[in-house]
Formats: C-alpha cells, structure tokens, sequence
C-alpha cells in the first residue's frame, strides 16, 4: 500500500466517522424528544459510535479503490453487509435497542430493512448501471476505432 493511499483511507475514516456519528446522535437526540426520554445513555453513544466506526472501515475497505482496486459492486456489497451486519448487530445490542432477545416482529423489521436496501441496490447495478456500463464501453469503442483509422490515414 502506498502513503497517499493510506492518508486518503485515514482522511476518510475521519471525516466518514465525524459524519456518521453526528447524524446518529442527532438521529438519538429526535428519537429521545419523540418519545419523553430526559437524557442519552452513555451506552447508547458507544454503540452509535461503534456503528459508525464500524460502518466507516467497511466502506474504506470496500467501496474505495484503497484495498481492493478490481473487484465488482456486487462482490464488495456482498462482503460488506457479511462483515457489518453482524457488528450492527452487536452494536444494537450494546446500545440496548434490542432488549433481550428481541421480539419476532422487530427481528422482521430488521431483516425486511436489510433485504430491501440489498434488493435495491442489487437492481440499480443489474439495470442502470449496467446499461451505462454497456454504453461507455460501446462509445469507448467507436473512440478507439476513430482513432485507429486517424492514425492509419484512412478516410471516413
């Protein structure tokens, strides 16, 4: 790994955890005036904060070109969600959002949520980004063969 590419993942890791955290104690915050609570528990900070770090070091290492430069979108989902889910998870439980065990029905929340942003983002990379990956590869083409028959001096 070169130096600039670990000072652009440690940039990154700053600002992503500055940005996360603040919107999740904001986020907190709302939810605590909703609901009557008088004040935040420390626990509740570590866990949002653990999230944040969490979730920070998965996008660094997946969805930045700084530790894996070739692989597809969906390889990188893939790995990201088997590596943060379970640490969201845990920091769920550490903030105390699911009591105990946690009930059928907040477990089907959770799950519903995850399946359908995955689903989501599963259908914009096969539909759109797909079709836009088909068109620069086509004009890429048409560029190149323009290109090749200016250097050849062949005419149009």
């Amino acid at each position: 790994m070169r130096k600039a590419d670990l000072k652009k993942a440690f940039i990154l890791l700053r600002n992503g955890v500055a940005l996360c955290f603040t919107w999740l104690v904001i986020l907190i915050m709302l939810s605590g005036l909703l609901t009557g609570a008088l004040a935040i528990k420390l626990t509740t900070l570590l866990s949002a904060f653990f999230i944040s770090f969490v979730a920070v070091i998965c996008f660094i290492v997946f969805f930045s070109d700084v530790f894996i430069r070739d692989k597809s979108f969906i390889f990188r989902l893939n790995f990201a969600l088997i590596v943060f889910i379970p640490a969201e998870i845990f920091g769920f439980y550490l903030g105390g959002f699911f009591e105990g065990k946690g009930s059928l029905s907040t477990w089907l929340i959770f799950a519903g949520i995850v399946l359908l942003l995955y689903s989501a983002c599963i259908i914009i990379d096969k539909t759109i980004f797909m079709k836009k990956g088909e068109e620069y590869t086509f004009q890429l083409m048409k560029y190149q063969e323009e290109r090749k028959n200016d250097s050849t001096g062949e005419c149009k």
